[in-house]
């Protein structure tokens, strides 16, 4: 992992922990272990020359949005795993497709007016 992302998931999971209702550290130490297992997924996976990259992106936006709710449902019950149950309630599923649906229209733009910008296939970020 570079100092590029190390440095991005640091200041994201410090503003993260601040505005939520966590454990000081939770979102830093989750977003870390979501950008460790998209670059692993983006290892394996074979980007060709496509007309839908959204076919990429939007399985990685979602499962790194699942795998972020359920890191911090598990820090809440750090202090007490006695209360340990977990279910996907309709609330969870609803902030899937809500959030699916306002990623997908950021990256339709992104495509549209900034795509031509950017010469490669993926972002400096993942690189």
């Amino acid at each position: 992992m570079s100092f590029r992302i190390f440095f991005y998931v640091v200041v994201a999971g410090f503003f993260a922990d601040i505005f939520l209702n966590v454990f000081l550290g939770a979102s830093i130490c989750a977003f870390l272990v979501i950008a460790f297992l998209s670059k692993q997924a983006q290892h394996f996976l074979v980007f060709v020359r496509d007309k839908y990259p959204i076919i990429y992106f939007m399985p990685l936006f979602l499962a790194g949005l699942l795998v972020y709710k359920i890191l911090i449902w598990l820090t809440g019950f750090v202090p007490h795993f006695y209360n340990f149950s977990f279910s996907i309630s309709w609330k969870i599923l609803w902030e899937l497709v809500y959030n699916g649906a306002v990623a997908a229209l950021v990256f339709w733009i992104y495509k549209k007016f900034l795509g031509a910008v950017v010469s490669g296939r993926q972002l400096s970020l993942f690189q």
